[in-house]
């Protein structure tokens, strides 16, 4: 098992290569630069007597407000002094109670980036280049800055290669300016002739937000990366799809590319990319800003809007201007997902979505059963075990359980296709009792019926609230209505369950409530019955897959009633169990017998979208 793999396509021996690379590699050189260069220490011999810097002895200051990525990049920066010294680096912000004091002035201090400190600012005030760093000794503090953001952590880079054996030894008054890096000029002056991307086929329609009417999400962030450059640029960005004639040389042309287009540099920076990871790179002459799945496009979204913020530049003559730095890559990854598992072997690689819940789908397309029936041997012999299995109609599905995780894999043959759905095993339950003997025992005390509240319809209430009496006298319930206190809908619910309650103890006892999807009218009127009523109600699990918001952005009014309020839901009736469900379980729930046909997990990889123009989904 690898962690660091695309399962089911371009695996090779590159990532467990770059692995062990990575792993000898010194702390110096883990600081490589956003194109994978270190800049060299100067080693010029200059007869000039040096000084050596007891690093121990500064605290490394960096500014109050500062990006996200700069904020990560010198979190490890002072990570890595603190390795290279053996000692722990003190960290500070810049703000100081009182202001910059004497007591300021004097203290010795690494400064890195636009800190308050005057020796930041006077330290970039001659750089010929905003893509240009300085790296100074200024008295007692050793200044490391630029106007670029990007520039900064190629001179945080450089200064850690100064940095040897735990020391640093430089001349007095050490001064060092870089070249200017060659860059990216999105926008200068008020000019650009860069292009904003998008696959071609998605929902443009229309710029509003309203739940109706909304655009694919690739499509929202491309108006909103646009609008943002202009307003830090003045400068007028186009906007517009990724299509082009057949044979077309696309190479030249200057283009931020969101999602899945169909530039070869937005396959070559996916290809580098492991299904939990996200970011942006400079490939060429283009920006590509994607991840594997819509939650990783929206996060690789979020770091691009915050990585421009700093970037743009601002000339004291009034020029306004915005470079990428050439070579830049920043990629960061999802916690919670489980993707260290057994790859899969068989058919065409279809991408992944993420399912909510921290669980992650795969889908491989062009399989055969004899595909599929390998795969959980391999589970198996991986150590995984067996916890349920199905066979709706030649539909096979099983769920697995193994020492870090859970796997869920169903064939489905009129797709000859496989899903394969992991999650921690710390993060979601499977069904209790997959066959009808592995129940406890209990008593029967009533025949099984369906019963179908009536809602106050009169009032304007709408819904759905089904409830199955079960043998013992417990009850299975279906969602649950619409809920205002004008309707006194929830009171009735409480009363209808008092009143079809066989069990000898009068415990009102729901031992599966079924959520089948988001909506108002299907959750609040349950919701707000166990508010009033929880203290007399036990339910012992609650049954539900709900989507991501992400991937329902755009899909008829969605609604997020579930994840909003399940925590407080489960308060009331002094904690209850979430289980995910998956297409294709069968279990048991006393003598109720049920099998899953279907959940949001099959729409993938078409998009959950009110758009007449049905697309695939981030792969």
């Amino acid at each position: 098992m690898l962690k660091n793999k695309k399962p089911g396509a371009r695996l090779g021996l590159l990532s467990l290569l770059l692995a062990l690379i990575m792993a000898v590699m010194s702390s110096a050189a883990l600081f490589a630069s956003c194109d994978g260069t270190v800049s060299p220490p100067d080693t010029t011999d200059t007869g000039v007597p040096k000084t050596v810097f007891d690093l121990n002895e500064y605290t490394l200051i960096r500014p109050e407000y500062l990006s996200s990525t700069l904020l990560k990049k010198i979190v490890a920066f002072r990570t890595a002094l603190s390795e290279a010294t053996n000692s722990q680096v003190a960290i500070s912000e810049d703000w100081v109670k009182g202001g910059i004091t004497d007591e300021v002035i004097a203290a010795k201090e690494i400064l890195v980036g636009r800190t308050n400190r005057p020796q930041s600012a006077e330290a970039i005030e001659s750089l010929p280049d905003p893509t240009c760093y300085v790296i100074k000794v200024s008295g007692n503090k050793i200044v490391i800055n630029s106007a670029s953001d990007s520039a900064i952590e190629r001179a945080i880079d450089h200064f850690m290669s100064l940095v040897s054996g735990g020391q640093l030894a430089l001349e007095e008054n050490f001064l060092y300016t870089s070249e200017a890096v060659p860059s990216l000029q999105i926008a200068l002056n008020g000019k650009s002739d860069y292009k904003v991307v998008y696959k071609d086929g998605l929902d443009s329609s229309t710029s509003s937000t309203n739940e109706k009417d909304r655009t694919d999400v690739d499509v929202l962030y491309c108006k909103e990366i646009k609008s943002k450059i202009e307003k830090l640029t003045g400068a007028q960005i186009g906007i517009t799809t990724d299509w082009v004639k057949k044979g077309t040389d696309t190479s030249a042309l200057h283009e931020i590319l969101i999602g899945d287009t169909d530039r070869p540099e937005t396959a070559e920076f996916m290809n580098s990319l492991t299904p939990d990871e996200y970011g942006f790179a400079v490939i060429g002459n283009k920006v590509v800003i994607n991840g594997h799945n819509l939650t990783t496009l929206e996060l690789a979204y979020n770091s691009f809007m915050s990585y421009i913020d700093s970037a743009a530049s601002s000339g004291a003559d009034g020029t306004r201007g915005l470079a990428i730095l050439e070579g830049t890559r920043i990629t960061d990854s999802v916690g919670g997902w489980y993707t260290d598992f057994p790859e899969f072997e068989g058919g065409e690689y279809g991408g992944c979505m993420d399912a909510h819940d921290s669980c992650l789908q795969f889908l491989y397309t062009g399989v055969s059963l004899e595909d599929y029936r390998k795969y959980c041997t391999k589970l198996e012999s991986s150590g995984f075990t067996e916890y349920m299995s199905n066979d709706i109609v030649g539909n096979l599905s099983s769920a697995y359980l193994g020492k870090d995780g859970m796997i869920y894999v169903y064939f489905v043959p009129a797709d000859n296709a496989v899903r394969i759905i992991t999650s921690p095993s710390s993060e979601n339950t499977y069904p209790a009792y997959p066959t009808a003997s592995s129940q406890p025992a209990y008593q029967r005390v009533t025949p099984s019926k369906i019963t179908a509240m009536n809602l106050n319809y009169a009032e304007g209430n709408f819904g759905m609230c089904y409830i199955v009496t079960l043998a013992d006298g417990s009850f299975i319930v279906f969602d649950g209505g619409g809920y205002n206190s004008s309707y006194g809908d929830d009171g009735r619910l409480y009363r209808l369950l008092k009143e079809l309650n066989t069990r000898p103890d009068g415990k009102i006892v729901i031992a599966g409530w079924f959520l089948t999807h988001e909506h108002w009218d299907h959750f609040t009127n349950f919701f707000n019955m166990i508010k009033n009523h929880g203290s007399e109600i036990k339910i012992e699990a609650c049954y539900m897959n709900m989507p991501s918001k992400v991937f329902v952005y755009n899909s008829n009014n969605p609604n997020y009633y579930v994840d909003n309020n399940f925590q407080a839901l489960s308060s009331y009736v002094g904690g209850t169990v979430k289980v995910k469900l998956h297409t294709g379980m069968k279990f048991y729930i006393r003598n109720a017998e049920i099998e899953i046909l279907f959940t949001q997990e099959d729409v993938f990889p078409t998009a959950a979208t009110i758009s007449t123009k049905r697309r695939p989904c981030s792969a």
